[in-house]
């Protein structure tokens, strides 16, 4: 998992993604430091991916949490836990 992005529109980095050829049925969630709540993946995505924003707002620079949940190709369950930087 990437531990730094940086939506800022050029187009490099804009999104945090969980993506991986061995993990199917991902869900993603983003926490703030205050572990509020700011992304939560909608379950049908393939890929899910964060853009930085939370209701239609940019969220600030800072450090953000980040639990992704799903099934490797065998069939193991998969919870990943980790801390991301936010970087404008």
């Amino acid at each position: 998992m990437p531990n730094v992005f940086s939506p800022n529109g050029d187009q490099i980095n804009d999104t945090f993604c969980a993506y991986s050829p061995c993990i199917a049925d991902a869900q993603l969630w983003v926490y703030d430091r205050w572990e509020n709540l700011v992304f939560q993946s909608n379950p049908t995505e393939t890929q899910p991916c964060w853009d930085g924003s939370s209701r239609g707002r940019a969220m600030d620079t800072g450090m953000y949490y980040y639990r992704l949940r799903g099934v490797d190709v065998l069939g193991k369950a998969v919870d990943l836990q980790g801390s991301l930087s936010l970087l404008r």
